[in-house]
């Protein structure tokens, strides 16, 4: 919890190109405290901020695959394989898919 306010206060300060990364990083916090939800709107303001940010957009497919929201997951792969990115895909996916069966 304390980090995530060190988080907090870095996103009210900071306005620059890597604001996505702290917004990434406010998502997985939310994530391992169960805040899914929470955890995806972080993600999807990273997006936001930067939309070709490959952490964020697969950080959302796992979410959405842990809540067999496939169709969702499926269209942000989708995205990633038209950025020409399916290594990303298979490391990131990979490693976490299990969890959501």
């Amino acid at each position: 919890e304390r980090l995530l306010k060190i988080v907090d206060a870095a996103l009210f300060i900071r306005h620059d190109a890597k604001q996505d990364r702290l917004y990434c990083l406010r998502g997985l916090i939310l994530r391992h405290m169960g805040q899914e939800n929470e955890a995806a709107d972080a993600f999807r303001l990273a997006l936001k901020s930067n939309p070709e940010s490959m952490d964020a957009r697969m950080s959302l497919v796992i979410h959405y695959m842990k809540g067999k929201m496939f169709g969702s997951a499926r269209v942000e792969i989708e995205k990633v394989l038209k950025a020409n990115d399916a290594k990303y895909v298979h490391k990131t996916v990979g490693s976490d898919i299990s969890d959501a069966a």
